[in-house]
C-alpha cells in the first residue's frame, strides 16, 4: 500500500505551486531553445555574408534618370518700353500749360487713338490730298479735349512710313509730356509734337500732335 498523502499534499496552495514550477519549467526551456537558435542563425548569418558581398545577387540595371532641360532657365521677362523724354529724344516737344484746364486727359486720348486709321506694318508712300486710300493725310481724330493730328511737314513730298510707326508716336507723346510719369496710362498729359523724319526733319518728315481742344458741348434734346 502506497502511504497516504500528507494534509500538505492534499491543499490548494501545493497545487497550484507545482502547476507554477512546471510552467516555468517549461518556459526556460523554451527559453533556452530560442537562445540556441537566435546564436544558430547569427553565426550562419555572419558566414554568409562575406561571400553575399563578393557575388551580389544579380540585379537587373537601374535606368538611367533621364535629365531634365528646363527651358525656362534663360527666359527674361521684357521690361517695359522706357517712355521718352522730351530732354533725350530731340524730335519730340512737349507743350507748356499755361491754364489748368489745358491739360488734357490721356483716357481721352486712347479714345482719339482707335479713330485713326487701323495699325499695320504695311509701308506706304503717305501723301497730301490726292487719292482715297489709308495713307492720305491729314488725319484727325478727337474725343472730350483731345485732338490727334497727323500731316506732312511738306505737302509736296511724299513720306514713307508704317502706322504702326505714327500710332507709336502718338502713344509717346501721351505718355512722355504726361504730369506723373508714375501714372501716365491714368493722368493728364500735356501734349505735344513728334517728328517723325527720315531725312534732316527740317523741311520733310510727318509730323504727329496731340494737343487740347475745347470739348464738344453735350447734346440736349430740344423741347416739343
Amino acid at each position: 500500500m502506497s502511504p497516504a498523502p500528507s494534509e500538505l499534499e492534499t491543499s490548494p496552495k501545493y497545487s497550484h505551486a507545482i502547476i507554477l514550477s512546471s510552467t516555468a519549467h517549461r518556459y526556460l526551456q523554451n527559453l533556452n531553445m530560442l537562445t540556441i537558435l537566435s546564436t544558430l542563425f547569427l553565426i550562419v548569418l555572419t558566414l554568409l555574408l562575406p561571400t553575399a558581398r563578393s557575388n551580389p545577387i544579380d540585379s537587373p540595371p537601374a535606368l538611367p534618370i533621364p535629365q531634365i532641360e528646363s527651358h525656362f532657365t534663360n527666359l527674361t521677362i521684357p521690361n517695359a518700353p522706357p517712355i521718352p523724354s522730351p530732354s533725350k529724344d530731340k524730335k519730340m516737344k512737349c507743350y507748356t500749360i499755361y491754364f489748368p484746364w489745358n491739360w488734357i486727359g490721356t483716357r481721352n486720348c486712347f479714345d482719339a487713338l482707335k479713330k485713326l486709321p487701323p495699325s499695320s506694318q504695311t509701308k506706304g508712300e503717305f501723301h497730301h490730298g490726292g487719292r482715297y486710300d489709308q495713307f492720305r493725310l491729314p488725319v484727325t481724330a478727337s474725343s472730350g479735349d483731345c485732338l490727334i493730328e497727323v500731316k506732312l511737314v511738306d505737302v509736296n513730298k511724299e513720306e514713307e512710313s508704317t502706322w504702326v510707326e505714327l500710332r507709336d508716336r502718338i502713344t509717346d507723346l501721351m505718355f512722355g509730356c504726361a504730369y506723373d510719369k508714375k501714372k501716365y496710362w491714368a493722368g493728364p498729359t500735356r501734349g505735344g509734337s513728334y517728328l517723325v523724319a527720315k531725312g534732316d526733319g527740317k523741311k520733310d518728315g510727318i509730323k504727329v500732335r496731340v494737343k487740347w481742344t475745347k470739348p464738344p458741348k453735350p447734346r440736349t434734346l430740344d423741347p416739343q
